[in-house]
């Protein structure tokens, strides 16, 4: 739990220190910086966790849904030949 918190706060403060160079960069005083630095942190944080999280190259299979598997079972049922005896 305290790594995840870690890592948060590490994201939250990158965050942060992005938007306040962004935005000092862009000629925005330091006050106002600071304030929407503050206030962005976790949005900004939470979006590049999104994004990293979305490239990290993990390759999952894709699920299959019930009633997919369902359709494409029975699909296979009315194609084949009916045995009676």
């Amino acid at each position: 739990m305290m790594n995840h918190l870690r890592q948060h706060l590490t994201h939250m403060a990158v965050a942060a220190v992005a938007v306040l160079v962004l935005l000092a960069l862009a000629g925005v005083s330091w006050a106002d910086a600071l304030r929407w630095a503050l206030l962005l942190a976790c949005p900004v944080g939470m979006v590049a966790m999104m994004w990293f999280m979305g490239r990290g190259g993990r390759q999952h299979a894709p699920a299959v849904r019930p009633q997919e598997e369902r359709e494409g079972s029975s699909a296979q049922d009315e194609g084949a030949p009916s045995v009676t005896r």
